[in-house]
């Protein structure tokens, strides 16, 4: 079986398409999406724990 997005950009599934999967292909599709989503939450982390830092490294600067 072959898995295709209901979107072919977002890789989001709607619960139409999903009922019509046997459910190891619906499980698959929604891990692989759930890993997706994970990777966004951590990349987004990272990139606020930088911004973060220059910004209190540069206030420090400016203290001196």
């Amino acid at each position: 079986m072959t898995i295709r997005p209901a979107s072919s950009s977002s890789g989001i599934y709607s619960d139409r398409t999903l009922d019509g999967w046997d459910a190891p292909a619906a499980a698959a599709a929604l891990w692989e999406r759930a890993n997706h989503l994970q990777e966004q939450v951590d990349y987004w982390r990272r990139r606020a724990t930088s911004a973060e830092s220059r910004m209190l490294a540069h206030h420090c600067q400016e203290n001196q």
